[in-house]
């Protein structure tokens, strides 16, 4: 495809918003180098909803005449999602009518008008039209911005439950926003500390609060003195450098507190958990910095910094289970109702006539996995070091498998006859009866299948026991 050589008048086709109006579609933006986990997460939910599927992905070309060249293809991806230009969001069906943004998430909520200034001035398909004709230039990339603007905001808004595109919309119309609210930042690489943010919001709004989850980035400084109430949860990236999620968020937080006053958030209060490894030198110094800045401006302290430990037995889990109860009766949240967690899956048993049961797996390991004994378990921690480190040994006699130095490992553990028997006695099961399971508010990495017989569910797919089990493991 050519590009007209004299700008383009007609708006730029959006391919997502089209595949939207079907409403029976999954449907992704993504960006590879922008957002690595966003991007996974969308070919996971494209891969498990049960209907038609649509990833729309943005890519570079070579012919738009990068001014740095080839190795500036990351860069051109970055930008193009921090300007607007590309959108970053996922539309999953399964969620219609569950979630609040009824199944619309928008993964890059803040554009940057200086971001697509740059954007514009780097590739040649742009800086040419300016060079040749820049008046006519001016109103095309003019028109352009403002589309991809409008068509941002739209996003923003269809992102929102009722209650903050309330609060949102009394902001844009000047009103004063009343009501307390908790609003819990996040700043991840992999993805365990929006893990742990949302869970708090969960558990807030379980409590009958007002919560809402953002990643840091898509926060402006200049909306920080309108929160009463801010948690962060920080991982740190590297030798102490800040998370992809809130390295533009720290950049403009340092130019900020260069000329800051003292009590800018005076009537804010706030506390910081982090996630890190003890192992580092930098121990969460990414939590250390947005802590400290967040004390330097200002607003009250609720809590001391969280430090989660991976070199903890469990994790960041471990002061986790300390810190929170902590934090909850500081900020005075209401008393936990007594009663159950909504379910993460409903699960349906069909009858033998049901068209669906025909459906049913034979086998949930990979093809090509062969069964084999686990035979030698040893644990061999250095002295001195807390965190577990294993030394496994498997039986490969008789299946065939080979292999050499170098090559991956890839286990599907099995939990044993004696325990699954157990599980099935305890839920009035023989075994053999065949389940439908719908995702509700799943989190597994890899879905369940969805047509499944209940045994097979319990020995291969559930986790019984903790750890490997010594019983039939496949490779």
């Amino acid at each position: 495809m050519k590009m007209a050589a004299g700008g383009q008048k007609a708006k730029k086709k959006d391919l997502g918003a089209i595949a939207m109006m079907h409403e029976n579609a999954y449907v992704a933006s993504v960006s590879l180098a922008a957002d690595v986990n966003q991007t996974v997460r969308a070919f996971k939910e494209a891969e498990a909803w049960n209907g038609p599927s649509i990833i729309v992905a943005y890519a570079t070309c070579v012919d738009w005449g990068h001014r740095h060249g080839d190795k500036a293809m990351v860069l051109q991806q970055v930008q193009a999602v921090e300007s607007g230009y590309w959108p970053l969001y996922r539309y999953n069906p399964a969620d219609v009518g569950k979630t609040e943004s009824n199944g619309f998430e928008l993964d890059h909520k803040r554009v940057d008008a200086k971001t697509m200034e740059s954007f514009v001035q780097n590739e040649n398909r742009f800086t040419s039209l300016q060079r040749s004709a820049p008046e006519h230039a001016k109103m095309l990339q003019d028109g352009m911005k403002h589309t991809f603007n409008a068509r941002h905001e739209q996003r923003k808004r269809r992102a929102m439950g009722d209650e903050d595109l309330l609060e949102y919309l009394k902001k844009q119309m000047g009103e004063q926003v009343t009501g307390e609210r908790v609003t819990v930042l996040y700043g991840t690489d992999t993805g365990n500390a929006e893990m742990v943010a949302k869970n708090f919001q969960f558990e807030m709004k379980r409590r009958g609060m007002k919560a809402k989850c953002l990643s840091l980035n898509d926060v402006s400084i200049g909306d920080l003195a309108d929160e009463s109430k801010i948690l962060a949860i920080v991982a740190t990236a590297g030798q102490g450098e800040m998370p992809k999620s809130a390295v533009k968020f720290w950049q403009d937080m340092e130019t900020f507190l260069e000329t800051a006053p003292a009590d800018y958030l005076k009537d804010t209060k706030f506390a910081v958990f982090g996630m890190g490894d003890s192992s580092y030198v930098f121990f969460n110094e990414a939590a250390r910095k947005i802590d400290e800045a967040f004390e330097k401006l200002g607003a009250e302290r609720v809590m001391q910094l969280g430090m989660g430990d991976d070199q903890h037995p469990a994790r960041f889990d471990t002061e986790l289970e300390e810190w929170s109860p902590d934090y909850y009766d500081n900020i005075e949240a209401p008393e936990p109702p007594q009663e159950l967690s909504p379910p993460s899956h409903l699960v349906e048993i069909l009858s033998a006539d049901d068209a669906k049961a025909q459906n049913v797996i034979t086998s949930y390991e990979p093809a090509g996995s062969k069964p084999v004994k686990m035979s030698v378990k040893r644990s061999t921690v250095p002295e001195g070091y807390e965190r577990a480190v294993d030394h496994f040994e498997f039986d490969l006699s008789g299946s065939g498998l080979s292999y050499d130095q170098g090559d991956s490992l890839g286990l599907w553990p099995s939990n044993s006859k004696e325990q699954v028997d157990i599980c099935l006695k305890a839920l009035g099961l023989t075994g053999d009866e065949v389940l439908n399971i719908q995702p509700i508010d799943s989190n597994r990495s890899v879905p369940l299948p969805e047509v499944i017989t209940a045994r097979m569910l319990s020995q291969k797919c559930l986790t019984l026991l903790v750890g490997l089990s010594a019983d039939t493991t496949r490779c």
